[in-house]
């Protein structure tokens, strides 16, 4: 099984125009998370967040990535 799965959405309400939406679907293999961690912490690699929500905002998290205004990860805080 690989550890990556690309899914592509036909449609998900209303998106801008010359943008695809998808699924990214991944199963962690522990080797790969230790290489990435590892490239993280020597800042070979970073995550761009753009914008974190509460949970009680995941509407607004998904209307901003519809819209094509994010300019990096979209973050939906789950707990704490």
């Amino acid at each position: 099984m690989p550890a990556l799965i690309a899914v592509g959405l036909a449609s998900l309400g209303n998106k801008p125009e010359g943008q695809n939406l998808g699924l990214l679907i991944w199963r962690p293999i522990p080797a790969e998370v230790a290489e990435l961690l590892e490239l993280m912490a020597s800042s070979a690699i970073r995550s761009v967040v753009d914008q974190v929500y509460p949970l009680e905002e995941t509407g607004e998290a998904l209307r901003r990535v519809g819209e094509g205004k994010s300019l990096g990860k979209v973050v939906v805080r789950v707990a704490g």
